[in-house]
């Protein structure tokens, strides 16, 4: 199929053609494998994102019952379910390892403290 794209910069496309070049592919032939990949990577974003919601969704349904039973020990939340309850937050770390939880989104939080953190697995991003 032939489209006529108008607003690309000269020099980017320059460059994104040269790449082509590089890979033995055509013009077209590499837009479209980089059209899939940002489909790809907005969707991956939606679906870490839909996770975060559901885990804080998880941690606000639950925070009070266990502030009355766990007060200032650590939790980790992630697929939407509370995972662990444990003393220390390097269980927690730990308990992302062995769970296979490492990258992907979590929830790890002290009971009693205003302070959370939502993370990717390990803390690889937080905030």
């Amino acid at each position: 199929m032939s489209i006529l794209i108008r607003g690309i910069d000269k020099e980017t496309y320059a460059k994104f053609k040269a790449k082509a070049m590089e890979h033995g592919l055509k013009v077209g032939e590499a837009l479209t494998l980089a059209i899939k990949d940002w489909i790809d990577a907005k969707n991956q974003s939606t679906a870490e994102e839909n996770e975060r919601k559901k885990n804080l969704t998880t941690y606000r349904s639950i925070i009070r019952d266990l502030e009355k039973s766990h007060f200032q020990k650590w939790g980790l939340i992630s697929n939407g379910d509370l995972q662990t309850i444990r003393d220390a937050r390097e269980e927690i770390i730990e308990d992302i390892k062995s769970r296979n939880l490492v990258g992907k989104p979590c929830y790890i939080f002290q009971i009693g403290k205003k302070m959370r953190k939502r993370t990717f697995g390990l803390g690889s991003r937080t905030t």
